[in-house]
């Protein structure tokens, strides 16, 4: 049964925030014929009943009345005769008005000096960092001045949180009168859900606060720079023949240093080499030795084949 009213709760909750959203959208003669609980809208009340009432045109509004919320964004870029001493001005300008560096990125080439910086200043205090920068400038390039209302998404974003916190104070009276595990788990776990939502929109309040207190300033300063092209000095032919030779002489020692390095190589392959040779004229000996018997076999034969002829010719 308690999960059950849980639920109810739930879907009372959102269609309470779709009311409210769409009170939001109507006009304000519109918004006093609307009611926020039932949803439906209701005869407008003659000016006699408002009278009557004490009631005005601005009490017919059902969000809360206050100042407007207004981010505002600067983005100036100037051109300065020194960049050193812009810089310490600066400083000056954001000390007087209590603002201070976010950010910066600092590029110096040989014909620009420039800064991009990101500056936060407190919302009342924007006009006059904007003057005081301008007042550095030797020339103004660019100036610019963004507002972005945010009053409407305030008020809904606060509208939305205070119904979740109601819906939170309902769950954890639902959470106290119940004594079922498996409720409990239910509940809890609705109640994270809502938890959840409300920790977003305080976040986003935060944010939107934190945006309207403090206004965001896009600063470019930079510094021209006359170029002056200057040629590399030419170097003399002696000059240049001895730098050769140097080089030369250095790359001679570094090769030779290389070879020298390579010694377990070059024992290894002389090793090799006399090894092949040991065996190369091993091979031509016995090949020479074999001839030499052979020649001495035929010299045998041919000396036994005289003998014979020369006995018959005794004979």
């Amino acid at each position: 049964m308690i999960v059950h009213l849980a639920c109810v709760l739930a879907l009372l909750a959102s269609c309470q925030s779709s009311t409210n959203d769409k009170a939001l959208e109507m006009s304000p003669d519109q918004y006093a014929t609307f009611d926020d609980v039932s949803g439906y809208a209701m005869r407008k009340p003659s000016p006699a009943m408002l009278s009557a009432e004490g009631l005005n045109e601005e009490a017919s509004h059902d969000y809360p009345l206050g100042e407007q919320k207004l981010i505002r964004t600067a983005t100036i870029r100037i051109e300065v005769v020194d960049y050193q001493k812009a810089r310490m001005q600066i400083d000056s300008v954001l000390k007087l008005n209590k603002a201070w560096v976010n950010s910066e990125n600092l590029n110096n080439f040989d014909y620009r000096i420039s800064n991009d910086m990101t500056l936060k200043v407190p919302s009342g205090n924007l006009d006059l960092l904007v003057n005081g920068l301008l007042s550095i400038a030797k020339k103004v390039e660019y100036q610019g001045v963004e507002t972005s209302d945010v009053t409407e998404e305030f008020i809904d974003v606060q509208s939305r949180l205070k119904n979740q916190k109601a819906v939170e104070q309902k769950f954890l009276g639902l959470l106290r009168r119940t004594d079922s595990i498996d409720e409990i788990l239910k509940i809890e776990q609705k109640l994270a859900e809502v938890r959840g939502q409300i920790e977003s929109m305080e976040g986003r309040l935060k944010y939107l606060n934190n945006r309207v207190d403090f206004s965001m300033v896009y600063l470019n300063v930079f510094q021209r720079i006359e170029y002056r092209f200057e040629p590399e000095p030419m170097v003399s032919f002696w000059e240049q023949l001895k730098n050769s030779m140097n080089r030369g002489w250095k790359g001679l020692v570094v090769f030779i240093f290389f070879l020298i390095r390579l010694w377990p190589l070059w024992i290894i392959g002389v090793g090799g080499w006399l090894i092949v040779l040991f065996f190369i004229k091993k091979k031509r000996n016995g090949g020479e030795r074999g001839k030499k018997k052979k020649k001495a076999k035929s010299k045998q034969k041919k000396n036994q084949n005289v003998k014979p002829v020369e006995l018959r010719d005794e004979q």
